[in-house]
């Protein structure tokens, strides 16, 4: 049995060491793109499901964030391929790959990637955009949501301090 002497403990909460920002918190503040049960973090080139890490690889990724940026359009074989394998020349096998690794990722959503036949590929879900982004010719800082048709190139994605 512990009996109180009345004086306040070492550490209390009016008086406990300020906690370092956990990475849920760094990440809310990061630029993302939404859509269903995922999250795009933008800076760190990262896709969350339901708040996990899914594994993707750089050229499945940059194929995700083509069709985020088309915003429902239609994003063409030839486009994918210049967007992904930049100056490289490749067979057009190798968006059936990386669209099977994403649908691979997207598990039960895999529905949200439409094959246009013999066109290319389009994104069905609702896209939110979060966070805030710099104007890389200004640098000042706005919401993303002020940017409806952004195009995620002219984002500068490099980590900045945050705005006070």
């Amino acid at each position: 049995m512990t009996t109180s002497t009345g004086a306040e403990p070492a550490l209390s909460r009016k008086n406990q060491p300020p906690r370092r920002a956990n990475q849920r918190s760094a990440a809310a503040a990061e630029p993302s793109l939404e859509f269903g049960r995922f999250r795009v973090l933008l800076r760190q080139r990262l896709l969350l499901a339901d708040g996990v890490p899914i594994e993707l690889g750089t050229r499945a990724f940059e194929f995700l964030l083509a069709l985020l940026e088309a915003d429902g359009s239609l994003v063409s074989k030839e486009d994918l391929l210049a967007r992904v394998w930049p100056d490289t020349i490749v067979v057009e096998q190798n968006l059936k790959v990386q669209v099977s690794a994403l649908r691979r990722a997207l598990g039960e959503d895999r529905d949200f990637i439409r094959t246009e036949f013999g066109r290319g590929y389009r994104f069905t879900a609702a896209v939110r955009s979060t966070g805030r982004i710099v104007r890389r010719s200004t640098s000042k800082e706005y919401p993303v949501s002020a940017f409806p048709s952004l195009q995620l190139a002219q984002i500068d994605l490099r980590p900045h301090p945050p705005a006070h």
